[in-house]
């Protein structure tokens, strides 16, 4: 939720920037349901 705030506030103007946070986002939902998983 912080990272989607910030890029609302457009503090990521660099596409470098932008394109971190992008492959960022779906990669840490990812760690999370792996972590679910394995404690389930």
């Amino acid at each position: 939720m912080i990272w989607l705030v910030l890029a609302d506030d457009n503090i990521f103007v660099e596409p470098m920037a932008k394109a971190l946070v992008i492959f960022a986002i779906p990669t840490h939902y990812l760690l999370g349901v792996l972590l679910v998983a394995a404690i389930a």
